[in-house]
């Protein structure tokens, strides 16, 4: 399968807003297109992990025999 994208640019996002933009300038450029959303993916912060670590160590359950 042939790709008519032009690799040589680099596109940086830096918000929605850009994201929006960069979208409807593309569209109808690509044969799939790819959704580039952080919300469904955030990074978990490192104080999270670390007390979702503590918490899951000492209280651990089966939460459907509730």
């Amino acid at each position: 399968m042939q790709n008519n994208l032009n690799y040589k640019s680099l596109i940086i996002i830096h918000n929605i807003q850009e994201f929006a933009i960069i979208k409807n300038l593309i569209k109808g450029m690509m044969a799939m297109e790819v959704y580039l959303d952080n919300s469904a993916t955030t990074r978990v912060r490192k104080e999270v992990i670390k007390k979702m670590a503590e918490v899951l160590d000492k209280e651990y359950g089966n939460p459907s025999s509730l």
